[in-house]
């Protein structure tokens, strides 16, 4: 049986916004490059940068590590 997510208070987004590991997850993708034009095509409806960006992040070793320890920074 899949696991559902549980939907985040906004104290919890804003204190995992504020950690180390979500700053360096920033940086990663700021190192993408075209973050801002990734975002606003996102708000236009075309999410398809943004998560290409993601994906580039997330599949390497650092980026994985470091989304595994927000995700549990969220569960706490």
């Amino acid at each position: 049986m899949a696991q559902q997510d549980s939907p985040v208070s906004r104290e919890t987004l804003e204190r995992l916004s504020k950690s180390k590991e979500a700053a360096r997850l920033m940086e990663l993708l700021g190192r993408q490059g075209e973050v801002q034009t990734a975002a606003q095509a996102a708000a236009q409806g075309d999410t398809a940068p943004l998560m290409k960006m993601l994906r580039t992040v997330m599949d390497s070793p650092e980026g994985a590590k470091l989304t595994q320890r927000i995700r549990e920074q969220a569960e706490q």
